[in-house]
């Protein structure tokens, strides 16, 4: 049986056990016999990042020769000592008489001057399961030595007696409870026996004491089509992860895997071992790719065959895992994710199944050629001109590569050119620059297929100009519409900017000219409205007329509007605006005031305001009495006098003059400083000197065949001939005969 052969047949031997309920530690399996139960899994500790030996494998101090030695506490975490508990020196083997070491380069001999102990002294945690494990060999026959554990300066319980000829190395492991209250723990390795005497025997390598194997996982990725370059659709990349075991003891059963994102495509027979090539075989071969699930599958360690994992050796083993991939071109513009891992197990307890997951490793892809439209017009509204002059319209088509790699030869341009509502002009494009680019209509001249014959190198651009013309009498709001489309073989990431339209839109955007001011003739109750016209290029439609600012009549092609209905000595104004065929609206005319007439009534005319006898029945005199005032000036109350003649124009003429609303002031005849009609005290009527007051203003309305005035200030109050010479105040009443007044021109 060889070394590997006769180590694997050992560990596969080795069963577990647990003391419960016990302050005493002991072995929990030996090499030899079953002796308990199987360890469980929840009892032990996490294997990374916990109890583990130092300097294990007795690599440090590093020999210059084959032999050498370190005194007690020259090498790192191993103290010696003899049977009396004297330090002795350590004696260390590096190749010397042709002998190998169990791992890595050196190991270490018990019976060096004397037969010896060896031990390592490290912090645990009460309550915790180790591993432990040692590799043993005999020197000149058979030596024996014994494992002791125990609690720091005390003597340790025994794992066992371990015996072996010179031969060949052999591995013990074994399980270790630390006991309660037992934070330092001590493994002494106490020569027993040697066949060569007591100087000369027991070799001793590679010890562990710790919660098992504790692999870690790191992966980096490279380019090996642009090394250092950007990762580009069809780039080769290589992928490298290297396993290491930091823990206390050989992980077990170890796999590797990489799924492969959608992203990638493997290359057949790429994965290497350590640099040994493998070949993708299911079966026969120590690693694989699964292609129904994308995976890469190696099986690693001392020991891996096809169908399991090897050993992983603590601190002094590194495996490379190495394969190949390519990136598809529907990579392009995407990012790629790859983390691998590793499952293996800790020998500690059957099933115990660990991973390492790696550190995830990704690269965006660049895009391949990214082909972008843009479409431009000179006019996108085409201004209706005057008459059928037609008007030039040029649409200019740009396509730039705006990606990493150039477009495919006999690239594309296919431009779906307007020809409806009677357009005219080539449909041929202009190229720029026209080298190695032809234009044909293989569906007729609504379509030109533009070939770039060499592709677009990355950041090229290329431009292609049509020309139509659209004739004047074009129908409003007609739309002229061009499309481009750029098209290659090479992957295009972005394929939303291959293709752009831009439109152009045939409108009448000009507003009509302004109507002129308007002009009105008015009776009392009318007013007849007139403006010029306004002109357009599209014809004018129609008038909009405002009356006092707000619309108030929706017109023809018209340039007058009889306004009926008015009220009689009321200001009113009107202003214009035009509408032309395409719906603009002009800016609006100059604005007219106007005041209708009251009724027979004419303003800045002297009238007399009377009673008659007819009216009048009460009268004691006189056939008519006049509105005057009682004084030559015009001011004091306003009273009724016989005297009607026009001899008193300061006291009996009147004018009316328009305020505001409908209301008129009533004044005294012509005069530089002429007096109103205004509300005095109580009931009374005075004439008072023009003021802004509501008091001097009057709505004047028919009754009959005289007139009524009515108070602005106190509305439903009419003036009322009050006594034979007296005016004043009183409720409205169209059939009261003594407020129904006569007005007739001086």
């Amino acid at each position: 049986m060889t070394r590997r052969d006769r180590i694997a047949a050992i560990v596969a031997a080795v069963l577990f056990f647990v003391l419960v309920g016990t302050s005493t530690a002991a072995a929990l399996w030996s090499t030899s016999a079953s002796i308990g139960t199987s360890v469980k899994i929840a009892n032990l500790a996490a294997a990374c990042g916990t109890t583990a030996m130092i300097n294990a494998s007795f690599e440090d101090p590093a020999l210059g020769a084959t032999l050498g030695y370190a005194n007690d506490g020259d090498m790192p975490g191993w103290r010696a000592k003899d049977a009396a508990g004297n330090p002795v020196r350590i004696e260390i083997w590096r190749n010397y008489d042709n002998v190998q070491a169990g791992t890595g380069n050196q190991h270490v001999e018990l019976n060096a001057d004397v037969p010896g102990t060896l031990y390592q002294t490290l912090d645990t945690i009460p309550g915790q399961t180790l591993q432990w494990s040692l590799m043993h060999r005999g020197r000149s026959g058979t030596d024996v030595i014994q494992l002791l554990i125990g609690a720091e300066n005390a003597t340790g319980v025994s794992q066992g007696n371990f015996s072996d000829d010179n031969t060949a190395w052999r591995r013990y492991t074994g399980a270790y409870v630390v006991p309660a209250g037992q934070t330092r723990t001590t493994l002494a390795f106490q020569a027993v026996s040697a066949a060569g005497g007591p100087s000369i025997g027991n070799f001793l390598d590679d010890v562990s004491f710790g919660s098992g194997p504790c692999l870690a996982n790191n992966t980096t990725v490279r380019n090996v089509t642009n090394p250092g370059g950007t990762f580009r659709p069809n780039d080769v990349v290589e992928y490298t992860s290297v396993v290491t075991n930091s823990g206390s003891s050989l992980s077990q059963n170890t796999v590797y895997e990489a799924v492969l994102p959608s992203g990638l495509n493997y290359n057949a027979e790429s994965i290497t071992i350590d640099g040994a090539g493998r070949s993708d075989a299911l079966t026969g071969d120590q690693a694989n790719y699964v292609t129904a699930q994308r995976k890469v599958v190696a099986r690693l360690g001392t020991g891996a065959g096809s169908t399991a994992g090897g050993t992983v050796a603590q601190n002094t083993q590194t495996i490379t895992v190495k394969f190949l991939a390519t990136i598809p071109s529907a990579s392009a513009g995407t990012t790629i994710d790859l983390t691998p891992s590793v499952t293996y197990f800790n020998g500690l307890a059957a099933g115990w199944e660990l991973s390492a997951t790696s550190n995830t490793v990704s690269f965006p892809v660049a895009y391949g050629a990214d082909l972008a439209t843009t479409v431009a017009v000179n006019l996108p509204t085409i201004e209706k001109p005057v008459g059928t002059t037609s008007t030039s319209v040029v649409w200019t088509t740009s396509v730039t590569n705006n990606g990493p790699l150039a477009s495919s030869t006999n690239t594309t341009v296919t431009i779906q050119i307007p020809t409806n509502n009677g357009i005219t002009g080539t449909t041929a494009p202009v190229a720029n620059p026209t080298a190695g680019v032809t234009c044909t209509n293989p569906n007729g001249a609504g379509q030109s297929v533009c070939t770039i014959a060499a592709g677009m190198a990355s950041g090229a651009t290329r431009v292609f100009t049509v020309t139509r013309g659209v004739p004047g009498n074009t129908v409003l709001n007609t739309v002229y519409s061009l499309t481009a489309t750029a098209a290659s073989t090479v992957t295009d990431p972005n394929t939303a900017n291959n293709a752009a339209t831009t439109t152009a839109t045939f409108k009448d955007t000009v507003l009509p000219t302004t109507p002129g001011t308007p002009t009105a003739v008015t009776t009392p109750t009318t007013a007849n409205v007139s403006w010029t016209a306004s002109t357009d290029n599209s014809g004018i439609a129609g008038y909009s007329l405002f009356r006092n600012g707000v619309l108030y009549q929706t017109l023809g092609n018209v340039t007058s509007f009889n306004d009926t209905g008015l009220t009689p000595w009321t200001t009113y104004t009107y202003q214009v605006f035009s509408r032309d065929n395409a719906t603009n609206v002009s800016v609006g005319s100059g604005i007219v005031t106007v005041t209708t007439t009251p009724g027979t009534l004419q303003v800045n005319t002297a009238y007399k305001i009377s009673r008659t006898t007819t009216d009048y029945i009460w009268w004691g005199g006189s056939d008519e009495y006049c509105a005057a005032a009682s004084t030559a000036s015009g001011a004091g109350v306003l009273g009724m006098t016989t005297t009607c003649g026009g001899g008193f124009p300061n006291q009996t003429d009147w004018t009316f003059v328009p305020a505001t609303d409908g209301f008129v002031r009533i004044l005294t005849g012509p005069t530089a400083n002429p007096r109103a009609w205004s509300v005095g005290a109580g009931t009374s009527v005075t004439t008072v000197a023009v003021t802004g007051s509501n008091d001097i203003d009057w709505r004047v309305t028919t009754a009959g065949t005289g007139y009524m005035f009515e108070s602005r200030s106190r509305p439903g109050q009419c003036v009322d001939q009050t006594g034979a010479g007296t005016m004043g105040l009183a409720n409205c009443n169209v059939n009261d005969a003594s407020q129904r007044f006569a007005v007739a021109a001086r």
